[in-house]
């Protein structure tokens, strides 16, 4: 009786254990992920590197990191969005694309840009970013491409694919200090024509509404002075 079970719990120990590397890492996204066609939104640019001029690839094989210098603003960021253009799958496979962010690249050793970090073998596992950079990373989000949806053979539908930023301790990593990395990890066959970061510009539509709420605001200072 004591043989079985021995050999029982061997059984599944190495069952957990074949199965274990093949399991994505589960997170909790810290970013709000997005994905438009044709877009028109306007975006305040604050880096961007081209797939043409400076090498952006997105091999599945690879991860990579974008380390850039902190954002020099004098007003409190909001918002930071995080835009991979004219994002398209050339495979039609079940494919993947994870961010990353993290505090001071240079301390864990990447020069200013974007650059492969290592190879990963298509393990959505890995990497491990907390040996990669020797310090906490946070999960931003995970996307996608529905290939169950579009014909990648005759399509090749393009996407932007946004990952929009807006907690103030993240922001944070990014302004008042020495550097921030963005950590990319694509198990997949993408193509992409840009990866950009970029400040949104209100809508003037927006705009319009926020000049009315102040104009509000001033009329009832007024008439409360008056009074």
């Amino acid at each position: 009786m004591k043989m079985c079970l021995s050999l029982l719990l061997a059984g599944c120990f190495l069952l957990i254990s074949a199965i274990t590397p093949c399991m994505a890492t589960t997170y909790n996204d810290a970013a709000v992920v997005s994905e438009v066609q044709n877009s028109t939104a306007n975006y305040n640019t604050i880096a961007s590197v081209n797939r043409i001029d400076d090498g952006v690839y997105l091999s599945h094989n690879r991860y990579y990191v974008w380390a850039l210098d902190d954002l020099t603003t004098s007003s409190n960021l909001s918002r930071i969005d995080i835009i991979f253009s004219g994002m398209y799958d050339e495979s039609g496979a079940e494919n993947f694309l994870n961010v990353f962010l993290f505090d001071n690249a240079y301390e864990s050793g990447f020069i200013n840009g974007y650059q492969e970090a290592g190879r990963d073998e298509s393990d959505p596992a890995l990497p491990d970013w907390t040996e990669v950079t020797n310090d906490g990373v946070t999960h931003l989000g995970e996307w996608q491409y529905d290939y169950s949806t579009y014909n990648y053979d005759e399509d090749n539908i393009r996407f932007d694919v946004v990952f929009s930023i807006t907690d103030l301790n993240l922001l944070s990593y990014m302004v008042n200090g020495n550097s921030f990395g963005i950590g990319i990890d694509p198990d997949c066959y993408f193509r992409v024509d840009s990866i950009s970061i970029a400040n949104p510009v209100p809508e003037p539509a927006t705009l319009f509404l926020l000049g009315v709420g102040i104009l509000g605001f001033a009329r009832k200072g007024r008439k409360i002075y008056n009074q």
